[in-house]
């Protein structure tokens, strides 16, 4: 998107997708943005990210999503114990605002996942 290339990306192709071609992460893969001024997260301005989702199995603890918050900390999105967790973190890494979802994510469904952040 906005013509970014990844700074690492070590994930396959998948062409079953929900809805086109979609990507499939395996045990610690992951798609790697550069910084820039697109991709920046602004507070005053809020911020959402989606996209859909199926496990093929179980998970414990994943993230999904990590992004530094524009304050020293970071923002992240994780299933941990099927669950869905939002957490802000300091700068230390310390968890200061945390949310866990009250609906476990099915295995071998297609979920739609968002995060607004405002």
């Amino acid at each position: 998107a906005y013509g970014l290339q990844p700074i690492r990306a070590d994930v396959l192709p998948e062409s079953a997708g929900l809805i086109a071609d979609g990507i499939r992460f395996a045990a610690n893969q992951r798609i790697e943005l550069p910084q820039t001024q697109v991709l920046a997260y602004a507070p005053e301005q809020g911020r959402t990210v989606s996209f859909w989702l199926r496990l093929e199995r179980a998970q414990a603890d994943s993230v999904l999503v990590d992004q530094d918050d524009g304050a020293g900390g970071r923002v992240r999105l994780a299933v941990a114990e099927q669950a869905l967790v939002v957490e802000q973190l300091d700068s230390a890494g310390t968890a200061i605002v945390t949310a866990t979802s009250e609906t476990a994510l099915p295995v071998g469904d297609w979920t739609h996942v968002a995060m607004v952040l405002d």
